[in-house]
């Protein structure tokens, strides 16, 4: 959990930064992440995803929601 405002700059950066790890390891990359808000000051977007070796988003929980992504990788 981020402050708000530290948690709202890198909301959408998240995928851009898992994507080239994913790319620079040729690995599937899946991030489990944690997503609510703590009184006032603290929030977590999320996402838990999955990326593909090529940094594409395969499957994703949306922001600020509870779930799990099911999938098969070969």
């Amino acid at each position: 959990m981020l402050r708000r405002p530290v948690a709202d700059q890198f909301k959408d950066l998240h995928h851009s930064m898992r994507a080239d790890r994913a790319r620079e390891t040729g690995m599937w990359l899946v991030s489990s992440d944690v997503t609510g808000v703590r009184g006032d000051l603290r929030i977590a977007y999320g996402p838990t995803s999955l990326l593909s070796p090529r940094g594409e988003v395969v499957k994703q929980v949306p922001l600020m929601t509870t779930g799990m992504i099911v999938a098969e990788i070969s």
